[in-house]
């Protein structure tokens, strides 16, 4: 059987090159499979049977193009980080948004802060663990982060709150200023 991992753990050895001429020839044999460009007698052997029973299927219409159900870039008209924004207004965690959009979990991050310098709403406060919310504000409080930089917090916690919940802690807060000032 088929399944995402097997095709995950295919794509991850081949060049998208070789996906998209394999796409353009759709080979129907194993011996088929020699004319795509990148395919040699290890790879074939390796994961042809695989590529055949997936594109047999997909010609049978027993599958969706996988990159139907991905969104990876933005039109001209939508900006990447919109997009990114778009997903979590949707209630896609990071970590699925990331998988979603093929993108590291840091670059979906830096969307996050990207979408809150253009003053879009960005609900901070879901972006680090309530739990860890007085040691942020504590350890926030006796550091002179504005002068020292958000390493010089990230020094004093545990290793399991991560810049970004720093960094979403002091964007929270810098949001709540804003709405005590009007």
């Amino acid at each position: 059987m088929v399944t995402h991992d097997l095709i995950k753990k295919i794509k991850n050895g081949m060049y998208d090159e070789t996906l998209k001429d394999m796409c353009m020839k759709l080979p129907k044999t194993l011996d088929d499979m020699t004319k795509v460009k990148g395919i040699g007698e290890l790879k074939k052997d390796k994961f042809g049977e695989a590529f055949l029973h997936v594109l047999s299927e997909y010609g049978e219409g027993k599958l969706q193009p996988i990159s139907s159900k991905r969104v990876k870039k933005g039109t001209n008209k939508e900006k990447s980080h919109t997009i990114t924004f778009e997903l979590t207004k949707e209630g896609k965690t990071l970590a699925e948004i990331a998988e979603i959009r093929q993108l590291s979990l840091s670059t979906v991050e830096r969307h996050l802060v990207t979408c809150h310098n253009e003053g879009m709403d960005v609900p901070w406060e879901n972006y680090y663990p309530a739990e860890h919310y007085v040691l942020l504000q504590k350890t926030a409080e006796e550091t002179n982060y504005a002068k020292l930089g958000i390493k010089a917090i990230k020094e004093k916690l545990p290793d399991y709150i991560t810049y970004f919940h720093i960094r979403a802690y002091l964007l929270h807060m810098e949001n709540e200023r804003k709405k005590v000032r009007g």
